[in-house]
């Protein structure tokens, strides 16, 4: 009943998520480029998903469709970011800290999507934030301003991506598993390559460039695109977690509705 309704997908979705923090946390350790592991990873991802869709239908619109490009963006925009925030922060803080997406969610849904919440969706985000307010007590002064700073840019991806992925077109078009695969493995690869060749760009930039402006220092050194620790850790982080958990996330809220999925 769980699986039919879409909650028992949002669940294992949440608990992905809950993984992937964990991973990332353990991979910075190795020294990761997290840019360059968060786009290996969807590239895998995607790869696992078209092998167990195979061709078929809704490819090409997918293709086409904007909101392909938007939300592939986002969503590495969001993982890279939750990737630096644990830099300073430890994985459990940043995974409960993130539920500020619930109270991001809900007011998108009220100003843009003309959703009402209930009096329970109220109390229940007053009391999440809450807590999420004595977490942030806790992170040491030094730390605190800069990992607020990445933790509110990754929610406000992860929101908005979301809204994107309960109104993408073609997934709510999907009505089996080889489908959703095919759909989901589509919007993961796009933007994943194209933003992985815009890295490498960055990075060749960066190389030739004595006095690096502060843009082109955010971009990876060229070492970091053959760094074995990172391409393990992305390869495993793809096919363990991101493959499984972004399928069930387009399941879920074509059933769940973002609001109640965050």
């Amino acid at each position: 009943m769980l699986l039919k309704s879409g909650y028992g997908y949002a669940i294992i979705t949440v608990f992905l998520w809950a993984m992937y923090n964990v991973i990332g946390k353990v991979s910075l350790t190795f020294g990761i480029s997290p840019a360059i592991y968060v786009c290996l990873g969807l590239l895998v991802a995607s790869f696992i998903l078209f092998q167990a869709a195979g061709p078929g239908s809704l490819s090409s619109s997918t293709f086409k469709q904007p909101r392909t490009i938007l939300f592939s963006l986002l969503n590495i925009l969001e993982q890279t970011f939750t990737l630096y925030m644990f830099i300073y922060i430890s994985g459990a803080e940043g995974s409960l800290m993130q539920r500020i997406n619930i109270a991001i969610g809900l007011l998108i849904a009220m100003l843009f999507l003309n959703r009402k919440p209930s009096k329970q969706d109220l109390a229940g985000t007053l009391v999440i934030l809450t807590g999420v307010y004595f977490i942030m007590q806790g992170i040491s002064p030094e730390s605190k301003a800069i990992a607020i700073f990445w933790l509110f840019l990754a929610a406000l991806c992860q929101t908005i991506k979301t809204f994107i992925a309960e109104l993408h077109p073609e997934s709510n078009q999907a009505t089996n598993f080889r489908d959703q695969a095919r759909v989901t493995a589509i919007i993961t690869f796009v933007t994943s390559l194209c933003f992985l060749a815009f890295m490498v760009l960055g990075s060749v930039a960066k190389h030739y460039t004595q006095d690096a402006a502060l843009f082109l220092s955010l971009f990876p050194d060229l070492r970091d695109f053959i760094h074995p620790a990172t391409f393990f850790a992305g390869v495993i982080f793809g096919v363990v977690n991101e493959a499984p958990s972004v399928y069930c996330y387009f399941v879920a809220l074509k059933k769940v509705k973002t609001e109640n999925f965050l």
